[in-house]
């Protein structure tokens, strides 16, 4: 076990709430572990500004943005960040089913 796991969920929760969702994404496949932890993050950053012009980034990022908030269905959230400055409103639906399960993730305000 590393010195990271080994840490309380919350304390993790805080450092990982710096990383930008890529890099959670690739944090969530290393075990089922960083998996739940992942998934159970109270704070959640959907920025997709830095792929503006990728767009196989955006979708692979959008797309895990979706899972991610599928399977937190239900669990309490802190903040949900969306930073949407692609030129595209074809994606819109998107953004509004995030909004949406932020709704039922009882998020703060």
């Amino acid at each position: 076990m590393d010195r990271f796991t080994s840490l309380p969920e919350y304390v993790a929760h805080e450092i990982l709430k710096f990383l930008p969702l890529e890099d959670i994404s690739r944090l969530s496949v290393v075990s089922r572990t960083w998996k739940q932890v992942c998934i159970a993050m109270p704070s959640l950053k959907l920025n997709v500004v830095p792929y503006w012009y990728n767009t196989t980034k955006q979708t692979q990022l959008m797309n895990y943005g979706d899972r991610l908030l599928l399977l937190r269905r239900g669990m309490d959230s802190r903040r949900l960040f969306i930073d949407w400055g692609v030129p595209s409103t074809e994606e819109v639906y998107r953004v509004l089913s995030w909004l949406h399960n932020a709704v039922i993730c009882n998020t703060s305000p």
